[in-house]
């Protein structure tokens, strides 16, 4: 997991201050002093929706599960909106084994990003590591293994996930590039090489119009976290 972290945090300001379609933070159980009355919960406003934002004490593990539930909400969204196009552009129809690798990767995509923007709280990013398990399978197939106890087959996958995630980790660190600020094309191109063809190059992926929506997510995303980070003090 040494890799996961390894990288520093991204320059705020190269990220534009644009919002990006996609999920919000969850309510977070927040750590109160002796005696603290609850305060109303103030709000604030991304892309013309309002996420919950206490400004609060909390704990790792907390803001660990606050992200996780904001990296699905990001993830599953663009899953639906930017893979559908994806497909049109390319001129291809993913069938359901493409489709989970298509969502996996973004899952992948996402906590990359996360981990980016976040490596300085390092005991965060380890309890999000904790709790993530990317949906490389019918959940319904995992809910098999947890109830017939196969733990060997879930361990597998798990071990499977971190692997992966180490290797996805590596190649958008290593392709990111500080100089480019909110241009980071070549970074999109190994994303969509890796979410529509088993990471391999391809022309197609040159395409303006897929570069630009994705690299566009990504900054949007960046720019989202970074503002969740403000609204909270880690108390561990």
């Amino acid at each position: 997991m040494d890799r996961m972290r390894a990288c520093g945090a991204c320059d705020a300001g190269s990220i534009p201050a644009e919002g990006t379609k996609g999920g919000g933070a969850a309510p977070l159980k927040t750590a109160k002093e002796p005696g603290e009355k609850h305060r109303p919960e103030p709000y604030f406003n991304f892309g013309g929706r309002k996420f919950f934002n206490p400004m609060e004490k909390t704990t790792s593990k907390e803001l660990a599960h606050g992200l996780l539930h904001s990296l699905k909400k990001f993830s599953d969204h663009f899953y639906e909106d930017f893979g559908q196009r994806a497909q049109t552009i390319l001129g291809v129809k993913l069938d359901e084994a493409q489709s989970t690798t298509l969502k996996r990767e973004i899952y992948m995509m996402s906590m990359w990003i996360i981990s980016k923007i976040l490596s300085p709280d390092r005991k965060v990013l380890d309890e999000l590591h904790k709790i993530y398990l990317l949906p490389h399978v019918n959940q319904n197939e995992i809910n098999k293994w947890l109830e017939q106890k196969e733990t060997e087959n879930l361990k597998n996958a798990l071990k499977q996930d971190e692997s992966e995630l180490n290797e996805r980790y590596a190649k958008y660190y290593a392709d990111w590039d500080d100089k480019s600020g909110g241009n980071q094309s070549i970074l999109a191109m190994t994303m969509l090489e890796h979410m529509f063809n088993n990471g391999q190059p391809d022309k197609r992926f040159v395409d303006a119009r897929l570069t630009f929506e994705l690299n566009a997510h990504i900054l949007g995303m960046m720019k989202f976290i970074i503002d969740f980070r403000k609204g909270y003090e880690i108390i561990d």
